[in-house]
């Protein structure tokens, strides 16, 4: 089933595919700011998302590697993390992972004139998105990662590194 939603700009229509596989789709959040990250997740939450929210990198790496100790059936299907988040900045955070050979796609948040963002365009499967960005044009990017994920073939290594990367 597919919905189109007229977002503020009537000049974009925004493509949302909804199917099963978004009902267990797992996305973590991180962002400093309470009001950001609490949008972040209503709105993920209200499109069919399952969203687990933190404030700093430790706390979402920490998720992550207890996720894959426990070989977690519903890992995430994205991380949407700002860039240069306390504790294990996201920069860091997405180097980090992917070094361990974990594949699983990045969504950056980045201030504006951020020094990182020309770093973080280098990995795979991570889009980066710039201070002032529209909310519908996030949801898209998410939707779009999350159903290629979906359909994706073999998705993450086994985790036994992933407490060496903390």
């Amino acid at each position: 089933m597919s919905v189109w939603l007229e977002p503020a700009h009537q000049s974009r229509k925004t493509h949302f595919v909804l199917a099963g596989a978004k009902q267990s789709s797992r996305i973590l959040v991180g962002h400093r700011d309470h009001h950001r990250r609490a949008v972040l997740a209503r709105t993920l939450t209200a499109d069919g998302y399952r969203v687990r929210a933190a404030r700093d990198g430790d706390t979402l790496l920490e998720w992550i590697a207890d996720d894959m100790l426990e070989e977690d059936p519903h890992q995430p299907q994205l991380i949407i993390v700002e860039i240069d988040l306390p504790g294990r900045r996201g920069i860091d955070l997405l180097a980090d992972l992917r070094a361990v050979g974990w594949e699983t796609p990045f969504v950056l948040l980045a201030g504006r004139r951020s020094r990182l963002v020309e770093k973080a365009r280098r990995f795979t499967r991570t889009i980066v998105f710039e201070e002032p960005y529209e909310l519908y044009d996030l949801r898209t990017a998410v939707s779009v990662l999350v159903s290629q994920r979906s359909a994706g073939p073999g998705r993450r290594r086994s985790w036994a590194a992933a407490r060496s990367v903390s």
